[in-house]
């Protein structure tokens, strides 16, 4: 894949209408002209791209063996790179690429023969990427090259130095499946972006719409120990990417939502283990069976087309299953704004229904109630909001409102993201 032919190849793809010569030893490129009186314009030479062919073939071989380029990833047993992409008009990256301009070692991490650190796209990923647009398709090809650099490029180097991408590359002292290793920095983002509240993720995978937010920043620790639920992280993504709190609220209730069924359906099987294990139930007594029977018409009649049944109790399973430490979850609830526990205390929300209050100092058994009856009242006021409705959430009016409530709902599903967590294996 990483060869000669592809990298031109791909250049001239890039590049289409770039006049290109190659002599045997030194390849150019240049910017068309019209003949003119004066023939060729004097700057010629300055509005083209030249680089020897001895240059390209010593990075080219420079590529360990194994090596794979595949969505912005470029992989090799003890390494893997990948270009990140931040959701949200924040300027994070910009600031980032300064500090990686005066420091090499912004948010580096080493540990466990593990070593994980942002860092301008290496010469041999920008040649990966060259190569692999050789047989890539127009929106693959266009997404990372600006025109400039055609202008301003020299020679090879200044041409992949010229590309403002930033990577996170995780090295290793050991072999690591790329998959491995991609779940490893993915995790690694989800702890800086829970850490200094940027939303980052992996170029190829953003959804979310860039907007300018509020931000938050929490003390904590970046290496990953546990490998996250992708789903859920893009479902969070969404929420931190986004200043709108109707957004918000939606992505991060997501999160809460993914678990539903799981959860309603290990309810159900407990129960249905409790019935048929007790020594008082036979299967051959008709009474016993009709009783049975009944109980489980009952729950599937309050499912739902995906399998859900009553949507508030799933929540209530969810919030006591994935937030079982209450005290953590208020200590996350202080970090992310201050006296937000006083609010939820002495504020109910004024366009929901049951968005009462919350005491953070009752028994578990009553927080975990009014979480569930504040979480659900306001995310069916947000998607609910049908005329003639008692209360129900309006644009604008409520937003500032509604802007109170996204700590709660962004802290429940922070914890779900975290407990949910499997321990990272690399080796």
């Amino acid at each position: 894949m990483f060869t000669r032919e592809d990298f031109l190849k791909g250049l001239q793809k890039l590049y289409p209408k770039r006049l290109l010569s190659d002599d045997g030893e030194r390849v150019c490129y240049r910017l068309p002209f019209e003949e003119e009186e004066g023939g060729a314009p004097e700057e010629e030479e300055e509005q083209g791209f030249a680089f020897f062919l001895s240059e390209l073939d010593e990075l080219l071989e420079s590529f360990p063996q194994d090596s794979t380029y595949e969505n912005f990833s470029l992989s090799s047993p003890n390494s893997y790179e990948c270009a990140v992409e931040e959701l949200g008009r924040n300027n994070f990256m910009a600031s980032l690429r300064f500090r990686l301009q005066h420091e090499q070692s912004a948010l580096k991490i080493e540990q466990n023969g593990i070593s994980l650190k942002f860092e301008h796209a290496s010469a041999r990923f920008i040649a990966a990427y060259v190569c692999s647009c050789a047989e890539a398709e127009d929106a693959e090809r266009t997404a990372l090259c600006p025109s400039f650099i055609m202008r301003t490029a020299k020679n090879l180097a200044e041409f992949c130095n010229a590309f403002a991408l930033v990577t996170v590359t995780l090295s290793s002292e050991n072999a690591i499946p790329a998959p491995r290793a991609k779940t490893a920095i993915q995790s690694y983002l989800f702890n800086v972006s829970y850490r200094y509240d940027w939303a980052l993720a992996l170029m190829g995978e953003r959804t979310a719409e860039r907007t300018a937010r509020r931000r938050v920043r929490r003390s904590g620790q970046l290496y990953p120990y546990k490998a996250y639920n992708p789903d859920l992280l893009k479902y969070y993504n969404q929420g931190i990417a986004t200043n709108i709190p109707f957004a918000q609220y939606l992505a991060f209730y997501h999160v809460l939502e993914f678990y539903f069924r799981t959860v309603s359906e290990d309810e159900l099987f407990q129960e249905i283990q409790s019935v048929i294990t007790r020594p008082s139930f036979s299967p051959y007594n008709k009474t016993d069976v009709k009783n049975f029977y009944k109980v489980l018409r009952k729950k599937f009649m309050t499912q739902r087309d995906n399998d859900v049944g009553d949507e508030r109790n799933a929540l209530l399973l969810c919030l006591k299953k994935y937030v079982a430490d209450l005290d953590e979850l208020k200590s996350l609830l202080s970090s992310l704004e201050t006296n937000i526990l006083d609010y939820y205390a002495n504020n109910a929300v004024p366009f929901a229904d049951e968005g009462g209050k919350i005491d953070f100092t009752a028994s578990p058994e009553e927080v975990y109630a009014a979480l569930q009856r504040r979480i659900y009242s306001v995310r069916n006021a947000i998607v609910h909001s049908k005329e003639g409705e008692k209360l129900r959430y309006e644009p604008f009016k409520h937003d500032k409102y509604l802007a109170k409530e996204i700590p709660l709902i962004r802290a429940v599903a922070e914890e779900i993201v975290i407990n949910t967590g499997t321990p990272l294996k690399l080796d």
